[in-house]
């Protein structure tokens, strides 16, 4: 080999290791930077949809609220619950005010659990579900279901 091909493989080592080293570190610190600006917006898209959420179901609970004052009031709605007359009214209330409440689904339930009135499945009615409202109660938080 003749000193000037040695000459050349020796500065080539000198220059490249560095080259090398700075690149690998460039890489490095250009991954941790896009790794920390990723995380940051995904904590600002958490914050954003959380707060959605809470519109959502600040939302829903206004409408339900409303709705549980009408069942209160209804007295046609009562006397088919407690006495069994037009039951077709019975069958059709949850549908009819899920749609004006603008829910995407209600089901009404007595104390032990019956399933008095279902807007989303109507042939639901009369069918026991008793650990519904424990589980959902247990749930906590805020929940938005969207088909």
């Amino acid at each position: 080999m003749t000193f000037r091909a040695r000459l050349l493989v020796g500065f080539g080592a000198v220059v490249l290791v560095p080259l090398v080293i700075f690149g690998l570190r460039v890489r490095t610190v250009m991954a941790d930077r896009l790794t920390a600006a990723y995380q940051q917006r995904v904590t600002s898209l958490v914050a954003v949809i959380q707060a959605d959420l809470d519109q959502q179901s600040a939302g829903v609970a206004t409408r339900l609220a409303a709705l549980k004052d009408a069942v209160a009031s209804d007295n046609r709605f009562r006397a088919a619950v407690l006495q069994g007359g037009d039951r077709s009214y019975l069958l059709d209330y949850a549908g009819n005010a899920m749609r004006l409440a603008g829910l995407a689904m209600l089901q009404i339930q007595d104390d032990e659990g019956r399933i008095v009135s279902s807007g989303h499945f109507r042939n639901e009615y009369d069918q026991l579900e008793p650990d519904l409202p424990r589980l959902l109660a247990a749930a906590g938080g805020t929940a938005l279901v969207r088909p």
